[in-house]
């Protein structure tokens, strides 16, 4: 459903780190802000040396999560840019609601939806006319780290460090904070995050593998707690799609 690499992965062989570390994303962001000062990431701050001449990485992180750590629901129109051994670009909708519950609706052409109702998780394609089904803590889809936008309270620790990255925002006035994750992680090298410096609005996600695949996700249209109903969240199979064997 994301792009070219991440639509065949059933050649690859299970990377148990990275879904130990996708499956724990989902709680991040509310308990992300709230530990920064109690954990290693809370003594992390860009440019010690130039006090008060740049941002500090630490505290823009912690209003961006403090800002999405008090949502129940956030919908969004996003666009997918995967560079790799192919280039794919992609537009579509996206819904969270805090209980774990997710879902991308990716349009035409490539017509594709990726579901979580919570605990499991739904990827269907259109051109393949199949659907793919596993429990959220097998999921290694790229789409899943994005419910740490609306999560709990235990994610303090997943990343050991935080900083202003080097590469430019795509929106004039943000900027760019590079993630990276405490545990080793075969496949997830680092996450980009774009957001205001004041606002803490997000405006990108980006996903770096260590074999240097990336995947962005570039959001407009962020909705706050608009109504979702847990049945938006079923994954109603479209007629004539066939059940395909899981992908790990």
């Amino acid at each position: 459903m994301a792009s070219a690499r991440n639509n065949s992965p059933r050649n690859e062989s299970p990377r148990a780190g990275r879904r130990r570390f996708l499956a724990r994303l989902p709680l991040a962001a509310g308990g992300l802000g709230l530990a920064l000062g109690q954990s290693p990431l809370g003594q992390l701050a860009w440019g010690r040396g130039a006090a008060g001449a740049s941002p500090d990485a630490r505290a823009i992180l912690a209003g961006v999560l403090r800002r999405y750590g008090r949502l129940t629901t956030l919908t969004a129109d996003f666009t997918q840019i995967h560079q790799g051994r192919q280039a794919l670009r992609e537009q579509g909708t996206l819904a969270l609601k805090r209980d774990g519950r997710m879902r991308w609706d990716y349009a035409p052409p490539n017509v594709k939806q990726f579901v979580c109702d919570g605990r499991q998780t739904y990827f269907y394609s259109a051109a393949r006319g199949q659907y793919v089904v596993e429990p959220v803590r097998a999921s290694r889809d790229p789409r899943t780290p994005f419910l740490f936008l609306l999560g709990d309270q235990r994610a303090a620790r997943l990343f050991s460090q935080v900083e202003l990255a080097a590469e430019p925002a795509v929106r004039a006035g943000y900027v760019t904070l590079r993630l990276a994750p405490r545990e080793r992680v075969e496949s997830l090298a680092a996450v980009i995050a774009e957001c205001h410096p004041t606002a803490f609005e997000l405006a990108r996600l980006a996903l770096l593998s260590a074999a240097s695949d990336r995947d962005d996700f570039i959001f407009s249209n962020l909705v706050e707690n608009p109504a979702l109903p847990d049945k938006f969240f079923e994954f109603i199979p479209p007629p004539g799609a066939q059940r395909a064997a899981s992908r790990g």
